[in-house]
């Protein structure tokens, strides 16, 4: 081979090794982006898929929890029994939108909540996992919500209650008296 033929070879062998260098992160990139969160459509009202929870209801009993989320990010609710710290109900609910949890079974409850925008899923084989992916946030109330019956003279009373969450970005300061949690927290 004159020398012309191997600067020619050498030319050939850095576009192709840059070539390689170039493809491999592709590759990886490609294949991280195959098992990346994205976003799904949710109504307000509806159970987050993915989410491990009952939805206990009593239909008998007309009672609800309102969640004000008009000064809010998306949120979800997770009605938790403050005995067995289950979970007997979640909900998503939209941001600008005021929604009436009812037909709670009687018990004593906490909150667990997230906020957030951008509801996503991800799927890894049986694996199902669901969050928000931008500026999430998570909360556990420390009151405790009484939905048992209080038996009056004339028969009895259902507690209710209203929770009015504001979250201004940046301040996620609001009425709610809760403590900050991590993600993995508010899963269990």
């Amino acid at each position: 081979m004159d020398s012309i033929g191997i600067m020619n070879h050498f030319k050939i062998m850095k576009y192709i090794y840059l070539l390689v260098l170039l493809l491999i992160p592709f590759s990886l990139f490609s294949q991280e982006s195959s098992d990346s969160f994205y976003k799904i459509e949710i109504n307000t009202g509806e159970k987050p898929e993915c989410i491990s929870c009952a939805s206990l209801y009593n239909r008998s009993l007309d009672n609800f929890l309102r969640i004000d989320a008009t000064g809010a990010t998306d949120v979800v609710i997770k009605i938790i029994n403050s005995n067995t710290h289950e979970c007997i109900r979640t909900v998503f609910i939209r941001s600008g939108i005021v929604y009436e949890i009812k037909n709670i079974p009687e018990g004593i409850y906490y909150l667990k909540i997230a906020y957030g925008y951008d509801w996503s899923k991800k799927v890894e084989g049986d694996y199902c996992y669901a969050k928000f992916v931008r500026d999430a946030n998570y909360q556990e109330g420390n009151d405790h919500l009484d939905f048992y019956k209080v038996n009056l003279q004339n028969g009895y009373q259902l507690p209710s209650y209203e929770l009015i969450l504001k979250v201004i970005s940046g301040n996620r300061n609001n009425e709610f008296d809760a403590d900050n949690i991590s993600e993995e927290e508010f899963y269990r």
